[in-house]
């Protein structure tokens, strides 16, 4: 959404950014749902979430990293090394993309131990980073 609003965000914040939803969607398996990526169903059970035929269908053919690309202010990425829903590459090519860029600066902090939704110790971090990208 950033890439299409262009200058209206100033500055973009990603905490663990899930750019593995359209490869997920494509296999089959988003977190704990599993279904025929050929015959989505109406209706996708994802653990405590209910999603609708439409979250799937709309990504399975989405390349995120073409989404991204045209955001051009700058950018900060903060990622878990223990993320065991998105895997540490996909903050790898996100930062590459936003670096090819010709404006906008990008920055990527790892968080060691962090997993998919920081916790309290790992929030700390990842806020200190934030005010960082701020100042």
């Amino acid at each position: 959404m950033a890439a299409k609003l262009k200058n209206e965000i100033g500055k973009l914040v990603l905490f663990y950014p899930a750019l593995c939803i359209p490869d997920d969607a494509r296999s089959g398996k988003m977190m704990w749902a599993k279904f025929d990526p050929q015959n989505i169903p109406a209706i996708v059970k994802c653990g405590p979430m209910k999603l609708g035929r439409c979250y799937v269908a709309d990504v399975v053919n989405m390349n995120p990293f073409d989404e991204i690309k045209g955001y051009e202010c700058d950018v900060l990425i903060v990622h878990g090394t223990a993320d065991k829903i998105v895997a540490n590459h996909y903050a790898e090519e996100a930062e590459s993309v936003y670096r090819a860029r010709e404006n906008g600066s990008v920055q990527l902090h790892f968080i060691d131990g962090g997993r998919h939704m920081f916790s309290k110790k790992h929030d700390t971090i990842a806020i200190e980073h934030l005010k960082n990208f701020l100042r």
